[in-house]
């Protein structure tokens, strides 16, 4: 138990920093997304533009219910590490619940994430015109805020997953088996897994894109 109870505030640790940045990232939206929207409303842009502005602002829209996820369990279970003396003490049903919810989000999160993450790297260091300069200035207030790149922290969220999914075998393995929410941590620690192979086979497959793209305009020069 105690060692269960170590890995649970370990984590709890590192939720607090990570949801403080997404605090920070929640704010960047509330700054960016109405100028995005009325930009894109007055402005007359190509198609390729404006497809580009599109798969931007379905990607921030995509971060927000993970945002809300992360503060919200985070609430839970410092409310819950607060009971720990009770001998039915339990945490399956926080990530039960949370999670159940969390799960297609963070699956369209990183399939959009993959497709921008280019387009957004070429898009911040040309400074596009694409987006308003309000936009830009608000990277780089959050960047400035936070100690890390924009496109670091996006990046991060994706491969939150694959670190949830460690944290809860880690869990699993220190609680007994006829723990009260042994086979409900079980449960998700399946679903959290599912979904982290999906994410990092999808990683791999964008990768294996992009190098093919990068040599073939090596090919071209």
């Amino acid at each position: 138990i105690d060692q269960k109870r170590q890995i649970l505030e370990a984590f709890i640790q590192r939720e607090v920093q990570y949801v403080h940045q997404l605090k920070g990232l929640k704010e960047f939206l509330d700054n960016t997304m109405l100028s995005l929207e009325e930009n894109d409303k007055k402005a007359k842009e190509t198609g390729s533009s404006t497809y580009v502005k599109k798969l931007f602002v379905d990607f921030f829209v995509s971060a927000k219910p993970i945002i809300a996820f992360h503060i919200n369990m985070l609430a839970l279970l410092f409310e819950r590490m607060s009971q720990w003396q009770e001998l039915e003490f339990r945490v399956g049903d926080i990530f039960e619940k949370n999670l159940e919810l969390a799960v297609p989000k963070y699956e369209l999160y990183s399939l959009l994430w993959e497709e921008i993450r280019p387009r957004f790297v070429s898009a911040k260091s040309e400074m596009s015109k694409i987006f308003p300069i309000k936009f830009w200035t608000s990277v780089a207030r959050f960047e400035s805020d936070n100690s890390i790149k924009m496109e670091a922290f996006l990046e991060q969220i994706s491969q939150r997953v694959p670190f949830m999914s460690n944290v809860l075998c880690d869990i699993v393995k220190t609680t007994p088996h006829d723990a009260p929410d042994y086979f409900i941590l079980e449960s998700v620690l399946k679903k959290m897994k599912n979904l982290s192979d999906k994410i990092l086979t999808l990683k791999e497959i964008a990768h294996q894109q992009r190098q093919s793209e990068n040599e073939k305009e090596k090919q071209e020069k």
